[in-house]
């Protein structure tokens, strides 16, 4: 475990971002995505905060050993726990699981649904349709054979999902949204009008209801907004239209400063430095989810341009900060990102990747401070 590398997290700012959502879908019930580590916050911690002080009663994981580990670590909850993904139900011994510890597998085949039939009927019934994410779920032309086997079988729908792919751009812009919506809407006309009973529906994800799309459905799937990171807008002059506040801030250490000339080599590979740098060096690396890939990358650090220098090592980074006298010192607590939710947005851009990947990169190694 790291000593001088830490992600804080602070949940006050998970209770502000769910009184702004609350703002824009105050008729929706929320089922929070919790899944990879709570996009890299604490699993089981993040649970329990969103439980017992922002009253969430509905989580959504990827994977079945996800939801194991809640309920292991908190077993008279009475929580419902959506398994989205990695259902497992090929094993035995898993499948019996899921009414052992009250949870719901997300049915998006036909294969799942026939275990769920003769093996999970006691579970409530979550279908998930394909409209053009084109990843799991029942396809259109499923659909007819899928009405058939519900019905034939006397089983009601508890929940019917749909995943939008495209919700981070424009709704009335990008037109794949709205057409998988349509798309959603007709499907579910068809369930209801051969007889079967639907009791909840969602679609909306971060972005839709970032744009207050689809929210007539009366649950939202919230993830990426509510650690603080917007979907919708801020390229382009484009408007944002989610204002939250991050929940964690990577903070690490410098425990070396240095000065380097112009063509002076570091670390491996001997890559040479394009100018004259003053080079901090922090204890944080890609076996701290600092990854290879951000080598070159400029980014703020204490409000000051820094540049990585050379390969990102598995423990360590070079940052170049141009000119002799910085004001950096030896020994300094800095930050990453911070809780502003600009701050890790910009970092993401930086490093040209998205938000999830950045916080979800977070290693195991980097200990959680809860604030």
């Amino acid at each position: 475990m790291r000593k001088d590398t830490a992600l804080l997290v602070n949940f006050e700012n998970l209770s502000y971002n769910f009184q702004e959502l609350n703002k824009l879908a105050p008729h929706n019930e929320v089922l929070f995505m919790i899944k990879a580590n709570a996009y890299g916050s604490g699993l089981t911690e993040t649970y329990r905060y969103a439980k017992e002080v922002n009253r969430i009663s509905n989580f959504g994981v990827a994977s079945l050993g996800e939801a194991i580990k809640i309920r292991e670590t908190y077993p008279k909850d009475k929580t419902s726990i959506y398994v989205f993904s990695d259902l497992n139900l090929d094993n035995h011994e898993f499948i019996k699981l899921y009414d052992e510890l009250d949870i719901i597998p997300v049915i998006s085949d036909m294969e799942s649904l026939k275990i769920y039939i003769e093996k999970l009927k006691s579970r409530p019934l979550v279908i998930k349709l394909n409209t053009g994410m084109n990843r799991l779920g029942f396809a259109k032309s499923e659909v007819d054979e899928l009405i058939s086997i519900v019905a034939k079988n006397n089983l009601n729908i508890f929940h019917l999902m749909t995943h939008f792919s495209s919700s981070y751009f424009d709704v009335d812009r990008v037109q794949a949204t709205r057409k998988q919506y349509e798309l959603f809407c007709d499907i579910k006309k068809s369930f209801l009008s051969s007889g079967v009973s639907i009791q909840n529906t969602s679609c909306a994800n971060s972005g839709a209801i970032e744009q207050e799309f689809s929210l007539n459905e009366n649950f939202i799937r919230p993830g990426l907004m509510l650690y603080g990171p917007y979907s919708v807008g801020g390229i382009k002059n484009e408007p944002i239209k989610w204002h939250g506040k991050n929940i964690n801030s990577l903070e690490t250490r410098i425990i070396k400063k240095t000065f380097f000339k112009k063509g002076t080599p570091i670390g491996y590979g001997g890559t040479v430095v394009d100018d004259d740098y003053q080079v901090l060096l922090l204890p944080i690396g890609y076996g701290d989810g600092f990854l290879t890939y951000y080598a070159n990358a400029k980014f703020k650090l204490e409000s000051q341009e820094v540049k990585v220098l050379g390969r990102v090592n598995m423990d360590m980074v070079a940052l170049g900060v141009k000119g002799s006298s910085t004001g950096f010192k030896l020994n300094q607590k800095v930050k990453i990102w911070d809780f502003d939710q600009a701050s890790l947005m910009q970092f993401s851009r930086s490093v040209k990747t998205i938000p999830y990947q950045v916080m979800c990169a977070i290693s195991t190694r980097v200990p959680r401070i809860y604030l």
